[in-house]
């Protein structure tokens, strides 16, 4: 009796649950109205009967009603469908990607352990699937490498069978199964290709790949913390192919912060730093180890002048002419910028008066040590121009450079020495339209010095999208990167202006010319830009998009890593730029 009540009460709940589901589906999808027998004139009229008239059963219309509410239901597949698929005998195309699969047949006899790391790191976009069959102890490989077009799915397909070739590791491509193996590769444990390699568990051991990027050396200073793995970034710039660096980001994403802190860390290792900056950012860092700050304005009583030859190198001979041929060049560039864009018969007139102006201080091609004299400055190249028929109107707009408006920024000797250690050269206070004026005579000061005297240093160029905006102070920067390796000198060149310095036509140079990059977080507007030049993954481009304070990619020549920039309690409380946190300590220094 019990189970007999414990059973009707089951089939009471069940036929209410169904009694439920009817009302609901029936709710959101009545069923049509039957339509009415019709009724059939003549002789053989008649009603029609169960055999003619459709029926639906309580269970056909449920069946119905979950077919049709499933059809406006997304599924897995349609989020990760791509839009189409072609295959072809030895390739195939994803939506507008293409893509070609690869698998192992054949393994080396004997194969280190962790090999599959370069293979895992290889950048470029690649699936890799590998199927392990415990009771046969067997196991195989499959590659599935894309790329926007057959060119440059041509040129990964070399590279990758020669890295892998390289270790004995044999591949194939698998033609016509390029749909076997996309299969394959897919995250639904099917192997389709079935190519079979007897393999024991030591060997099979080395083909796990537990690795990740890694930047860590026995030399140099700290970068940050590596967030792939929690390991340090210790790295010497000096090297690489050259000390050049750059380093991008938006305003307040932390660009100025790690870099005071490489400067902070530098010093330490016995670097002297030089520093362009143009928003007095760096003279608390400077005043802290006793470094040098220099402000550069129209009322400043610091002055350069851009007519200074450089000194003979140490123990080396340079041709005379070399350096004042040299310099001529570098203020040509100048006075494009202070005057205009001269036309090539002034270019020819200011050339001429150049050389006459260096004659005037006995400076000729012909003089042995033309660097140990005092140089010209910018009044007696006026007064040669005056004096010039056909340069009137050059020596009237030089006119406020000298005696005008500017004047005293570039017309009086230089009284200024770089000292060991660390040098701040601030141009804030310097109008908008000297900055570039001041910047590059600025570099083209430093560079004198640097050439004279061959010593680690490094210099430091904030905000250099206002040079780039020029085409001769960006054709300067450009030169300066380029010849800094031989004079033991690296630059690195901050700016968060990204798509002003990567679209001109000397950014893109000088960031191909900086083995060093540090990306931090970028804009949305940006980003693209700089995917094409760092071939950055999406994961990659994300991961710069939703980046905190400090955090970003670090490159350094082939390698690259998530960095996050860690700095300690002291050298926090001297390099920091919060608003906030400088004006607490400025007050607390009050009381």
């Amino acid at each position: 009796m019990e189970n007999k009540n414990q059973n009707s009460v089951g089939h009471v709940e069940k036929a209410e649950k169904q009694g439920l589901f009817k009302r609901v589906m029936t709710t959101l999808f009545p069923p049509a109205k039957p339509k009415e027998p019709k009724m059939i004139e003549g002789a053989n009229a008649s009603l029609p009967n169960s055999s003619t008239t459709s029926v639906k059963t309580e269970a056909q219309e449920i069946k119905e009603a979950e077919k049709i509410y499933k059809q406006g239901l997304a599924t897995i597949k349609d989020l990760i469908a791509p839009p189409s698929m072609e295959f072809e005998s030895n390739r195939g195309k994803l939506g507008d990607l293409y893509f070609k699969s690869f698998f192992v047949y054949a393994y080396p006899r004997y194969i280190d352990a962790n090999w599959l790391s370069p293979v895992i790191n290889f950048d470029v976009a690649m699936d890799i699937s590998m199927f392990v069959y415990p009771s046969s102890s067997t196991a195989i490989m499959k590659f599935l490498i894309y790329s926007e077009d057959e060119e440059k799915l041509k040129k990964v397909q070399t590279r990758l069978e020669s890295n892998l070739g390289g270790k004995l590791v044999l591949t194939k491509s698998a033609d016509l199964q390029m749909e076997h193996g996309i299969n394959s590769c897919m995250p639904l444990a099917m192997d389709q290709l079935e190519v079979i390699r007897n393999m024991n568990t030591g060997p099979l051991s080395t083909t796990f790949p537990f690795s990740s990027s890694d930047l860590t050396s026995s030399e140099g200073i700290l970068y940050g913390i590596n967030r792939h793995n929690d390991s340090l970034i210790i790295f010497d710039r000096f090297q690489l192919e050259n000390a050049n660096s750059v380093v991008f980001a938006t305003s307040g994403a932390g660009k100025s912060y790690a870099v005071k802190l490489e400067i902070l860390r530098s010093m330490m290792m016995g670097t002297d730093v030089i520093v362009v900056d143009p928003e007095n950012e760096y003279e608390e860092l400077a005043t802290t180890v006793g470094g040098t700050y220099l402000r550069v304005s129209l009322n400043s009583d610091q002055r350069i002048n851009p007519f200074d030859l450089p000194l003979p190198r140490d123990n080396q001979t340079e041709d005379p002419s070399e350096l004042i041929r040299s310099n001529i060049i570098t203020l040509h560039g100048l006075l494009n910028l202070m005057l205009g864009k001269l036309s090539p018969e002034e270019e020819g007139l200011m050339d001429k008066a150049l050389i006459d102006t260096y004659a005037l201080k006995g400076i000729t091609m012909d003089t042995p040590n033309p660097g140990e004299l005092e140089p010209p400055t910018m009044q007696d190249l006026y007064d040669v121009l005056v004096s010039m028929k056909g340069a009137e109107n050059l020596a009237q707009r030089l006119q406020k450079y000298t005696i005008g408006t500017f004047a005293g920024v570039v017309n009086q000797p230089t009284n200024v020495d770089l000292k060991s250690g660390l040098v701040v050269f601030c141009i804030r206070d310097l109008e908008d339209i000297l900055r570039p004026i001041a910047m590059y005579i600025i570099l083209n000061y430093i560079w004198n010095r640097v050439r004279s005297e061959l010593k680690r240093r490094l210099l430091v160029i904030d905000e250099a999208w206002s040079m780039v905006q020029h085409e001769d102070s960006a054709r300067f920067l450009y030169g300066l990167v380029k010849r800094a390796r031989k004079y033991y000198l690296g630059i690195t060149t901050i700016t968060q202006d990204v798509e002003d310095f990567i679209n001109s036509e000397y950014g893109h140079p000088i960031i191909t010319n900086s083995s060093m990059q540090l990306l931090l977080k970028q804009a949305p507007s940006s980003v693209e830009g700089l995917a094409k030049i760092f071939n950055l993954t999406e994961g990659e481009k994300y991961l710069l998009l939703n980046s905190g304070i400090g955090q970003g990619l670090f490159f350094a020549g082939l390698k690259h890593v998530a960095i996050q920039v860690v700095a300690s309690y002291a050298e926090d409380k001297v390099i920091t730029t919060n608003p906030e946190e400088r004006l607490k300590k400025r007050k607390s220094l009050e009381e």
